[in-house]
């Protein structure tokens, strides 16, 4: 409502009362004295009318005041924006003179530094030339003056110096870092599962959308969306990988799935693939998303397992339910994996499950100790330090138990021999008097046989006990990681039947309308009916989250049937909540 049509409604409503006013006089007497009520009463309802009238007009007064302000404030902003664009227009046709002449000057003088450049040049060649002929002449005359020189001789002579630049040449690419070219060899190698080398041989990459002439896929996984590997080698000596699934992979990269050695028994041998076939832990790859402003390394740390309380307390306040961010760890092994189309790779991108097969507990410490090297090194490096040095080595881990709480976990070196515990010392009693027979001996000297034998024992005792120890305890820890990896194969296949099941009714309410209005399976919907469709999802939608919550607080599982009384407590709090839909 506007101030004026406010004024005229209070205007009004004045004009009113003023008649009743007037009405009054005539209605003293007492035979009128209910009419007189009644009018008296309309004058106070009008007079309450009155007053919220006056509040409504003081309000908009209020708003009319607020808003020339902000007319007169945004006049005054667009005047300044308005003088600001005017200088920046002067500044930028002032720096556009100054570059013009600037570059003017620039060619200038490189015309003259080319006219110089190219005067040394001449010089030189006629210096060479003169060299040249002045080095034939000598070699002319040293063949002259040592006729005795055999051909064979000269082509020793040719060889070692052909094998000299070989050397040098040997030598100057082994300073060399590697290089940024898409056709370095570390991407061929990354693809076919070869250890990391400085190698080069040129290799056919398909145009990747969406990624810089630094970045190229390397590997690819089953999952949703097709995730693969990522190689950023902006910096030789600080190489990061990422997984994305925006990218699409090509046939030249291979799927890592069919290359991973955890849990996998070795070929023609009853072992598994361990700590101790490992050759180096180079790099690790992180499902990063693409907004993600913290460091990279907080997505490799372990989040809790969540119990079945907590996930239903999540999924009644419409949370997502934290899921661990997909981690790949690049190992090299020193014996090759033959694939089933015969070729030999000496890598792997290892996953977390497969590398708890690998670490056992200290698998999780150890990818987040990889990351930590990896991404802090990789700061260091591209904030400027460092950017000649190769990265500091990667230890390997040993298998065994996680380390304590709240500490960093330390690497182990692999094959650590087992000390040997200290003997313990029988203590001997204390004889004023040695048993008849023995003379003079000591009673230590008398039982120093039976001591060595005892102690022995009790160190056969002790090592059997330790084996029996380490055995259980690693029995123990593969059947709860096989509980483990069961439990997470359970969630998942219960959300992919969950998906399947919605998928499922979607398709079947759409059958549903179509069959209902007489619509050929094939026809195309238009923009009302499909708009229709999408209201009835919702509906279900909104139906099967009221439900989940009311399971959840009643402590009704999935599976109970509800009753009638249930089922109209559900239509109650879907109608209040969402309304009609």
């Amino acid at each position: 409502m506007s101030l004026s049509d406010a004024i005229a409604k209070r205007s009004q409503r004045q004009l009113e009362r003023k008649s009743l006013d007037d009405q009054l006089p005539a209605l003293k007497p007492r035979s009128k004295e209910r009419e007189r009520i009644i009018v008296e009463k309309k004058i106070s309802d009008l007079d309450k009318e009155i007053q919220k009238d006056n509040s409504e007009i003081k309000k908009l007064e209020i708003e009319d005041a607020e808003k020339q302000q902000k007319l007169a404030e945004k006049a005054a902003a667009e005047e300044v924006a308005k003088e600001a664009a005017a200088n920046a227009a002067e500044e930028e046709a002032r720096k556009a003179a100054e570059e013009k002449a600037a570059k003017e000057a620039a060619d200038k003088k490189n015309q003259q530094m080319a006219a110089e450049e190219e005067a040394v040049k001449k010089t030189a060649e006629e210096e060479a030339a003169k060299k040249a002929a002045e080095d034939k002449g000598a070699k002319k005359t040293a063949d002259n003056e040592n006729p005795q020189m055999t051909e064979e001789e000269k082509a020793a002579k040719k060889a070692a110096e052909d094998e000299a630049a070989k050397k040098a040449a040997e030598d100057k690419a082994a300073r060399e870092p590697p290089s940024d070219n898409e056709n370095d060899d570390i991407i061929s190698r990354l693809r076919k599962g070869q250890p990391i080398s400085k190698l080069k041989k040129p290799i056919s990459i398909s145009v990747e959308a969406l990624l810089s002439p630094e970045q190229h896929v390397v590997g690819y996984k089953n999952g949703f969306g097709k995730p693969v590997i990522i190689l950023d080698n902006t910096f030789p000596y600080a190489r990061i990988c990422r997984i994305r699934r925006d990218i699409a992979h090509d046939k030249s990269s291979p799927n890592i799935m069919l290359q991973r050695r955890g849990g996998e028994l070795k070929p023609n041998s009853v072992e598994k693939w361990g700590v101790d076939d490992l050759s180096a832990v180079k790099m690790i790859t992180i499902d990063v998303p693409l907004d993600y402003a913290s460091s990279p390394v907080n997505l490799v740390k372990l989040i809790p397992k969540m119990t079945g309380t907590e996930k239903d307390a999540f999924k009644a306040n419409n949370e997502t339910i934290p899921r661990q961010p997909d981690v790949q760890l690049y190992c090299e092994w020193n014996e090759p994996l033959i694939l089933d189309t015969g070729k030999e790779v000496f890598s792997s991108w290892e996953s977390r499950a497969t590398c708890r097969l690998i670490w056992k507990k200290n698998a999780d410490d150890y990818l987040l100790y990889v990351a930590k090297c990896i991404e802090e090194w990789y700061q260091k490096v591209s904030g400027g330090q460092y950017a000649d040095e190769p990265m500091p080595t990667i230890e390997i881990f040993r298998a065994g138990r996680s380390m304590s709480p709240g500490t960093e976990a330390t690497p182990t070196p692999k094959n650590t021999p087992r000390q040997t515990p200290e003997p313990k010392v029988t203590p001997v009693p204390f004889r004023t008097k040695p048993p008849q027979g023995t003379g003079n001996k000591s009673p230590s000297i008398l039982s120093s046989d039976d001591d060595e034998e005892t102690e022995e024992e009790d160190e056969e005792e002790e090592e059997e006990e330790e084996e029996e120890e380490e055995e259980e305890e690693e029995e123990e820890e593969e059947e709860e990681e096989e509980e483990e990896e069961e439990e997470e194969e359970e969630e998942e296949e219960e959300e992919e039947t969950e998906q399947e099941l919605w998928e499922k009714r979607i398709r079947e309410i759409e059958g549903q309308y179509r069959a209902k209005h007489n619509i050929l399976p094939n026809a195309k919907l238009t923009s009302k009916q499909e708009k229709a469709i999408k209201k009835q999802e919702l509906r279900e939608k909104h139906i099967r989250e009221i439900e989940s919550q009311y399971r959840a607080k009643h402590n009704i599982s999935s599976k109970d049937t509800l009753t009638l009384k249930q089922e109209k407590a559900i239509k109650k709090k879907l109608t209040s909540t969402y309304g009609i839909i």
